[in-house]
């Protein structure tokens, strides 16, 4: 958030991406699910984003799967595969 509000004050960004989710530094409380972490972050990230007028953006990619040849295989991705583990709320957030 720090890093989105200089950039916010310096370039006057209007948009908003976080892309991967799973690369950003999270603080986790230790009595949090995982569900209940990702929903207080996304809540703190669109609030950031109304509060401001940023189109918010958060990524979160399918992991790839490796196939017996070691070549990475990719499959067809739906919302539901595309979630971290455990934020069934990821999307119902928005």
């Amino acid at each position: 958030m720090e890093r989105a509000y200089d950039a916010l004050m310096r370039h006057g960004i209007r948009v908003l991406v976080i892309d991967p989710w799973n690369e950003i530094e999270h603080a986790r409380e230790k009595y949090e699910s995982d569900t209940a972490y990702i929903n207080r972050a996304l809540r703190l990230l669109i609030k950031f984003g109304r509060r401001h007028g940023l189109a918010t953006y958060v990524l979160a990619h399918p992991t790839k799967e490796v196939g017996k040849d070691g070549k990475a295989r990719v499959r067809r991705s739906t919302t539901s595969r595309a979630r971290p583990p455990g934020s069934t709320s990821l999307t119902s957030a928005w």
